[in-house]
């Protein structure tokens, strides 16, 4: 993650908030994805909007928690 943070803030010139959102978001969208696939092959799929929340609430907090220690 920070390897990504240092390339789009480095060779792409973005600034460190625009750097560090656009991270967070691919990353939260990374997670949603593995996890729907994740699903969708252990065939899970009456719980799948749960679990894909949960997924979502604590992606988001561990981005949250990244961006506050930058």
């Amino acid at each position: 993650m920070r390897m990504m943070y240092e390339f789009m803030q480095e060779k792409i010139k973005m600034s460190k908030e625009t750097a560090a959102l656009l991270t967070a978001v691919l990353l939260v969208i990374g997670v949603v994805i593995l996890t729907a696939a994740f699903i969708s092959v252990i065939g899970l799929w009456c719980y799948a909007d749960t679990i894909l929340s949960l997924v979502t609430l604590v992606s988001g907090v561990l981005v949250l928690i990244w961006i506050l220690n930058l």
